[in-house]
């Protein structure tokens, strides 16, 4: 493992339009991570099951919970999995969120400079004045 930044995500895709390009982002998210050398650990509750085979495809490490009133189980259980694999550092994330990905060792540089257990990122000000709605 290149890093000890882990990446753990839980995924649900719907087979409509919105979950298409949720898919697609996760995908992106996904390749981001693998090709920086970050570990991927995902749990999916999707309606399509091949979500799983196609995260797999990309390098993340993933299993399949059919559960889906508990998302949270989907976190944890892929927190467990990042934290079993030995990093130390992990980055809960939402999966359509590709640019962050960009920002890990700088966020773990942060919380390993200051002994920090957690860390919460946030948009600055010059990106929120720059969506859309604004």
């Amino acid at each position: 493992m290149k890093h000890t930044i882990g990446v753990a995500i839980s995924t649900r895709f719907e087979e409509n339009p919105t979950g298409a390009i949720r898919l697609k982002l996760a995908q992106a998210f996904v390749k981001a991570a693998f090709d920086g050398g970050y570990p991927v650990f995902f749990v999916d509750n999707s309606p399509n099951e091949e979500v799983l085979t196609t995260l797999r495809a990309l390098g993340a490490n993933g299993q399949r919970i059919s559960d889906r009133a508990l998302p949270s189980l989907g976190r944890a259980e892929a927190l467990q999995q990042a934290l079993a694999a030995g990093c130390t550092h992990i980055l809960l994330s939402e999966p359509e969120k590709v640019g962050l990905v960009s920002h890990l060792d700088g966020l773990a540089e942060y919380s390993r400079q200051n002994a920090l257990d957690i860390v919460f990122p946030r948009r600055s000000v010059e990106s929120m004045d720059s969506h859309a709605g604004n």
